[in-house]
């Protein structure tokens, strides 16, 4: 499993949700499953993660979908600016049509997603999923299902120490409200949209239903 660095306890929220993730799923597989994890992209570069999980070379990795727009580029999607104004939202996607299709779409290139995160996902090899006995997959689905809370929380509180040290800095910060978002959207649903939107109807879909979620 690929990560970035930190321990359970400290670091790297995304690092600490993959040694959660691996602790989970190696007590409720009675140890069946246990886990080497490589964190800072000391296995392979990151950007080639996501071909090694298609091919079942990696088995998991906690992957910034993006990363994956050369093989996939409706995930860049993600990526459009004031298309997700809030983590909420953002996590909101996997029980929405958009988050069906990104699903589906992973599904047929052979990634299985297991943790969603706005800020960063967890996707797996599905020739490794399905390799695993029903068990088994039940408590890899079950452990990733079980990170989505502490991600969510750790991702607010990694904005909110950032908004301090630019405080304690002396640099004025403010939360944008409705109408200026709005503002800010006007923009990019002009040009980054539009261009996204007419590189392909594969891409024009997934934008269509992520615009779709409140």
């Amino acid at each position: 499993m690929s990560s970035p660095g930190g321990t359970v306890e400290q670091g790297d929220f995304r690092d600490r949700l993959v040694r959660r993730f691996a602790a989970a799923v190696q007590e409720r597989t009675g140890g069946e499953l246990t886990f080497e994890i490589y964190p800072g992209s000391s296995l392979m570069r990151t950007v080639a993660q996501f071909s090694a999980m298609r091919r079942g070379a990696l088995d998991m990795s906690l992957h910034p979908l993006a990363y994956a727009g050369d093989e996939a580029p409706e995930v860049d999607a993600g990526l459009l600016p004031c298309l997700v104004t809030t983590h909420e939202q953002g996590l909101a996607w996997k029980a929405n049509g958009i988050g069906h299709e990104l699903e589906s779409l992973l599904d047929r290139r052979g990634i299985k997603v297991v943790t969603w995160i706005w800020q960063g996902g967890g996707v797996m090899s599905k020739l490794v999923f399905n390799s695993l006995t029903p068990d088994q997959q039940a408590a890899v689905v079950q452990a990733g299902l079980e990170q989505e809370a502490f991600a969510l929380a750790s991702a607010k509180a990694g904005d909110q120490a950032l908004a301090e040290v630019y405080g304690k800095a002396g640099v004025p910060v403010a939360d944008m409200d409705a109408a200026a978002i709005a503002q800010w959207k006007a923009v990019p649903q002009e040009s980054a949209w539009k261009d996204f939107s007419a590189c392909s109807a594969s891409c024009a879909a997934p934008l269509k239903l992520a615009e779709a979620v409140p």
